[in-house]
Order: structure tokens, then sequence, then C-alpha cells
């Protein structure tokens, strides 16, 4: 007996929630069922990273018409050695399914950063003080039946980690530019004094208005240590957005 469960079909038997699948005690058992065909599509597109149709099974929950991709740039070389990390999309073909509640899910292969043992670590850290976080654990993935290895399992930050974490998916929401921790000067300002498109990327609202809200939050204050000849200009325009002090 199968039935729908949030968009997903289960065969009947134990439930299943969010805190399962991201249980820390557990390393979960994924499969990914591909065809072929797309498979090919997925590494001749390479370093484009591109969307196949897929299924995706944890457990007795199975859920089909799913989008899969290559995910970060670890992954985007055609001709690298190691495993590639995948970013699921449960709604790429159909708008309102969701898996647990997720709209994507994400799976690193660990390979940069010491990522495989550090995110799971660090992300717990900042949950137990009460800091939004991403939920984290391991995944030990099969693809078309194939052992792929373990990956790390981790929450994507976005509309349904904000519904979660703040309770309303309506706020901003910005990708950080990955060579942003190697720039000299982070604040790195064009000539309208706003923070560059490069440095952060919005993921919701019009991207005028999210670089607008960006700046009001961020640039008077640590522009000003950055660049000291604007400190007089971005005195006055910090006055009209906040009330605090200028220190």
């Amino acid at each position: 007996c199968v039935v729908c469960v949030a968009g997903a079909m289960r065969v009947v038997g134990m439930e299943r929630s969010f805190d399962d699948f991201y249980s820390p005690q557990t390393v979960q058992k994924i499969h990914l069922v591909i065809d072929a065909a797309d498979v090919r599509k997925m590494k001749e597109a390479l370093p484009e990273r591109i969307y196949v149709p897929a299924a995706m099974r944890w457990g007795d929950l199975e859920i089909r018409n799913v989008g899969v991709r290559y995910k970060g740039d670890s992954s985007s070389q055609p001709h690298q050695t190691h495993k590639r990390s995948y970013l699921i999309k449960v709604s790429h073909y159909e708008k309102d399914q969701r898996f647990l509640g997720m709209e994507r899910i994400a799976l690193d292969n660990g390979v940069q950063f010491g990522s495989l043992f550090s995110e799971p670590i660090v992300t717990e850290i900042l949950r137990d003080l009460n800091i939004p976080a991403s939920h984290c654990n391991y995944a030990h993935l099969f693809l078309d039946g194939e052992d792929q290895g373990v990956y790390v399992n981790v929450e994507r930050i976005d509309e349904s980690f904000l519904q979660r974490c703040f309770g309303s998916a309506s706020g901003a929401l910005y990708k950080v530019h990955r060579y942003l921790a190697r720039e000299p000067t982070w604040h790195t300002l064009d000539p309208g004094w706003r923070i560059t498109k490069t440095a952060f990327q919005p993921k919701r609202r019009k991207p005028k208005r999210a670089m607008q809200i960006l700046w009001a939050l961020s640039g008077p204050w640590a522009v000003a240590k950055t660049f000291p000849t604007t400190r007089c200009w971005v005195r006055k325009w910090s006055q009209m957005i906040s009330s605090k002090p200028w220190p």
C-alpha cells in the first residue's frame, strides 16, 4: 500500500520527520535514481550545472520527479576525479512539492576546507548558541544502486530555512560570493557607494531593493573603517537609517 505524504510517496510504515532526517546520531541512506542519459547530460554540460529529473528514496519515503544537479565549484570541473556534490530541488518540476517541508536537499562531498568534519560540528555549536543555522549530519548515497560514499547531509539555507527559523520566508536572503574572503577589503564599493553585486547575490526580492537593504544594515559602519576617506559622507548618511550614535 502506498500513500501520499507532503508531496512524497510513502510505503506505509513508521512516520518520518525533519528531525529524523537530520538526526546527528544517524548516518542516513539516500537513494537517487537518474536515467543514464540524464547523467550523461549533466556531465556533458559541465562546467554549467543543469537539473535533470530523478527520484529520491529515504527509508520508506520516496519522492519522484525532483530536479537534481551537481553542486558547487568542486563538482563543476569536467575532469575532476573526486566524487561530486549534489543538489536536489524537490520543487524544480512541481512547484508546490516538498520533502518533509523542505524545497532543497544538499549533499556535500566534503572535499574542501575539511567540511566533511567541520560543518556538522560548527552548525551544532551555532544551534546550541541559539543562532539560526542549518541542521547537518551524514548520508550514505547510492546512485542508481551504486555506492557513492559518505556525504555531508546539510540543510539548505533557502525559503524553507527562513520559514522554519523565522516563521516567514518573506525576508531578504543573500549568497556570499565564493572569493569574498580572499579579497583584501571585502566592503568593495562601486561608484554609487553600494556594496558590489559580486560580493552578495540576492536570493530573494528584486536585486536593487535587496542591495539597498544590505547596504543599510552593514555599509555605513563597516565601510567607514575600511575606507576612512568616506567617513564624513557615511556619517551623515548613517544618521538617516540608524539612531545608534556614531562610534
